[in-house]
């Protein structure tokens, strides 16, 4: 076969031409730092990079969502600490509160104490992670100037869980040994509501008008004067005189409180601080059940 000088040229000439196309795709992919920028120039190749790209972008999105995510769970942790030791302490207040020693004014501290323990846990209930709300449910977010929050004291709708907070107000009042009244309606007004008629019976054991007291604190308990569900305690405020001689002879000291029979045996000789003591102990033994708490006055 022969070779002209012709086709010696061409294939060089495609040659030339080859290897300068080949140095020009060099040349963009070190510019563009890809190697593979049209589908022309690795269609298999192509895809399978592509399929890396979504895969690579997957697990940046992963991890993403695990720093999120781990960062919620820290602040929700903090948060809920936190949260249990504002109970344990409003637990601690409530105990303390109901020791019959403190004064009026004591349990007023305590309860600005426990307002502002309640005030902390709205603030606690609504931390931001990221700019959302961590216990706003499914609503992490679009709150507006009149609903800012997912908690909000003092304001509830149909988005809103609110508590109301009261200064502590207290209704005091003395069991008398007195005929009682009939309470009619708007006799007795609590932050301005009526408690209604109640019925005040007549005196019962040891001259205690229990029954009636008993009655005006059903009347109350569980209901809602001006906004605020009331609670009361009944007890016996009560004085006697206590022995001043010894005893002289063997005998019993028997009497009803509040329908709760107490018995205290004395013998000769036994001394009047003995026999007071002795009665005192007998009332205390049965404070669970007549609500009443005895002690050697002056």
């Amino acid at each position: 076969m022969r070779t002209t000088l012709n086709t010696i040229y061409a294939g060089i000439q495609n040659n030339l031409d080859r290897i300068t196309t080949s140095m020009a795709d060099i040349n963009e992919q070190i510019s563009s730092g890809s190697q593979l920028s049209r589908l022309s120039d690795n269609p298999v190749n192509l895809v399978s990079a592509l399929r890396f790209r979504t895969t690579v972008a997957e697990l940046k999105q992963f991890k993403g969502n695990i720093t999120s995510g781990s960062n919620i769970i820290g602040a929700s942790e903090t948060a809920m600490t936190q949260m249990k030791s504002l109970a344990l302490r409003a637990k601690t207040l409530a105990i303390h509160a109901v020791d019959p020693a403190l004064s009026v004014d004591n349990r007023k501290a305590l309860a600005v104490e426990v307002k502002n323990l309640f005030q902390q846990a709205v603030q606690l209930a609504n931390t931001q992670e990221n700019g959302k709300f961590i216990f706003g449910g499914e609503r992490t977010n679009g709150y507006t100037a009149l609903e800012p929050a997912p908690f909000i004291k003092d304001k509830g709708d149909g988005h809103w869980i609110n508590g109301n907070a009261h200064d502590m107000s207290g209704l005091t009042s003395t069991v008398l040994n007195t005929a009682p009244v009939d309470l009619a309606a708007n006799d007795l007004l609590i932050n301005g509501t009526d408690v209604g008629a109640v019925t005040l019976t007549p005196a019962g054991s040891s001259g205690l008008n229990m029954q009636g007291a008993a009655n005006l604190k059903t009347a109350i308990d569980g209901k809602i004067f001006g906004g605020t569900t009331m609670s009361s305690k009944l007890t016996t405020l009560v004085t006697a005189t206590a022995a001043t001689t010894d005893a002289t002879a063997d005998g019993t000291i028997s009497f009803d409180l509040n329908n709760y029979h107490i018995s205290v045996p004395v013998n000769s000789g036994t001394t009047a601080a003995a026999i007071n003591n002795a009665i005192v102990s007998a009332v205390n033994a049965g404070k669970d059940v007549t609500g009443v708490t005895a002690a050697v006055g002056d």
